[in-house]
Protein backbone atom coordinates (compact mmCIF):
# COMPACT_ATOMS: atom_id res chain seq x y z
CA UNK A 1 0.00 0.00 0.00
CA UNK A 2 1.22 3.70 -0.86
CA UNK A 3 0.94 6.18 1.95
CA UNK A 4 -0.36 9.26 1.23
CA UNK A 5 0.13 12.73 3.22
CA UNK A 6 -2.16 15.87 3.48
CA UNK A 7 0.23 19.24 4.34
CA UNK A 8 -2.87 20.87 5.42
CA UNK A 9 -3.62 18.91 7.81
CA UNK A 10 -0.54 16.38 8.40
CA UNK A 11 -2.73 13.18 8.38
CA UNK A 12 -1.70 10.09 6.52
CA UNK A 13 -4.15 7.13 4.77
CA UNK A 14 -2.94 4.24 3.36
CA UNK A 15 -4.13 3.71 -0.60
CA UNK A 16 -5.23 0.54 -1.80
CA UNK A 17 -3.19 -1.17 -4.31
CA UNK A 18 -5.95 -3.45 -6.39
CA UNK A 19 -5.17 -6.62 -8.07
CA UNK A 20 -7.15 -9.03 -9.72
CA UNK A 21 -8.49 -12.74 -7.95
CA UNK A 22 -6.46 -15.35 -9.52
CA UNK A 23 -7.30 -19.12 -10.14
CA UNK A 24 -6.62 -20.57 -6.88
CA UNK A 25 -9.23 -17.56 -5.28
CA UNK A 26 -12.35 -18.26 -7.64
CA UNK A 27 -11.49 -21.70 -6.98
CA UNK A 28 -11.91 -21.13 -2.98
CA UNK A 29 -15.09 -19.42 -3.92
CA UNK A 30 -16.81 -22.37 -6.04
CA UNK A 31 -15.93 -24.43 -3.37
CA UNK A 32 -17.25 -21.96 -0.06
CA UNK A 33 -20.43 -21.65 -2.44
CA UNK A 34 -21.22 -25.33 -2.43
CA UNK A 35 -20.35 -25.91 0.76
CA UNK A 36 -22.53 -23.36 2.18
CA UNK A 37 -25.37 -23.77 -0.43
CA UNK A 38 -25.43 -28.04 0.92
CA UNK A 39 -25.26 -26.99 4.43
CA UNK A 40 -27.54 -23.63 5.07
CA UNK A 41 -29.14 -23.40 1.48
CA UNK A 42 -27.91 -20.05 0.54
CA UNK A 43 -24.45 -18.05 0.06
CA UNK A 44 -22.81 -15.96 2.38
CA UNK A 45 -20.41 -13.42 0.87
CA UNK A 46 -19.24 -11.71 3.94
CA UNK A 47 -17.61 -15.38 5.26
CA UNK A 48 -16.05 -15.79 1.53
CA UNK A 49 -14.46 -12.25 1.39
CA UNK A 50 -13.12 -13.14 5.14
CA UNK A 51 -11.95 -16.41 4.48
CA UNK A 52 -10.09 -14.76 1.04
CA UNK A 53 -9.18 -11.50 3.05
CA UNK A 54 -11.16 -9.29 0.29
CA UNK A 55 -13.80 -7.24 0.04
CA UNK A 56 -17.28 -7.93 0.24
CA UNK A 57 -17.93 -5.92 -2.82
CA UNK A 58 -15.06 -8.05 -4.96
CA UNK A 59 -16.57 -11.47 -4.15
CA UNK A 60 -20.11 -10.13 -5.00
CA UNK A 61 -18.99 -8.72 -8.54
CA UNK A 62 -17.24 -12.17 -8.96
CA UNK A 63 -20.16 -13.99 -8.55
CA UNK A 64 -22.47 -11.69 -10.20
CA UNK A 65 -20.32 -11.25 -13.36
CA UNK A 66 -19.85 -15.43 -13.73
CA UNK A 67 -23.10 -16.74 -12.56
CA UNK A 68 -24.96 -19.02 -14.87
CA UNK A 69 -28.79 -19.56 -14.35
CA UNK A 70 -30.02 -22.94 -13.84
CA UNK A 71 -33.86 -23.43 -14.40
CA UNK A 72 -35.11 -27.42 -12.99
CA UNK A 73 -38.70 -28.50 -12.80
CA UNK A 74 -39.65 -30.47 -9.38
CA UNK A 75 -42.25 -32.47 -9.29
CA UNK A 76 -45.11 -32.20 -6.43
CA UNK A 77 -47.04 -34.64 -5.27
CA UNK A 78 -49.36 -32.75 -2.89
CA UNK A 79 -50.14 -29.62 -4.78
CA UNK A 80 -52.36 -29.20 -7.62
CA UNK A 81 -49.95 -28.32 -9.87
CA UNK A 82 -47.62 -31.04 -10.81
CA UNK A 83 -44.45 -29.31 -12.44
CA UNK A 84 -42.64 -26.17 -10.64
CA UNK A 85 -40.00 -24.43 -12.10
CA UNK A 86 -36.81 -23.92 -9.31
CA UNK A 87 -34.31 -21.48 -10.89
CA UNK A 88 -31.04 -21.35 -9.30
CA UNK A 89 -27.73 -19.90 -9.81
CA UNK A 90 -24.22 -21.60 -10.25
CA UNK A 91 -20.72 -20.58 -10.70
CA UNK A 92 -17.73 -21.90 -12.36
CA UNK A 93 -14.14 -21.01 -11.68
CA UNK A 94 -12.59 -22.19 -14.62
CA UNK A 95 -15.36 -20.56 -16.69
CA UNK A 96 -14.85 -17.33 -14.97
CA UNK A 97 -10.85 -17.20 -15.18
CA UNK A 98 -11.14 -17.84 -19.09
CA UNK A 99 -13.79 -15.21 -19.08
CA UNK A 100 -11.18 -12.83 -17.35
CA UNK A 101 -8.13 -13.71 -19.10
CA UNK A 102 -9.81 -12.59 -22.50
CA UNK A 103 -11.37 -9.60 -21.04
CA UNK A 104 -7.98 -8.53 -20.06
CA UNK A 105 -6.42 -9.05 -23.65
CA UNK A 106 -8.80 -7.43 -25.47
CA UNK A 107 -8.18 -4.68 -22.78
CA UNK A 108 -4.36 -4.87 -23.55
CA UNK A 109 -4.90 -4.96 -26.93
CA UNK A 110 -7.14 -1.95 -27.43
CA UNK A 111 -4.03 0.24 -25.45
CA UNK A 112 -1.57 -0.96 -27.82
Amino acid sequence: MKSVSNKDYNIEYKQKQYKHLNIKERVMIETIMKEQLEVYGKVNITSIAKKLNRSKSTISREIRRNRFVVVTEVFNKDSIFKKKKVITFEYESTEANEKALKKAKRKKEQVE
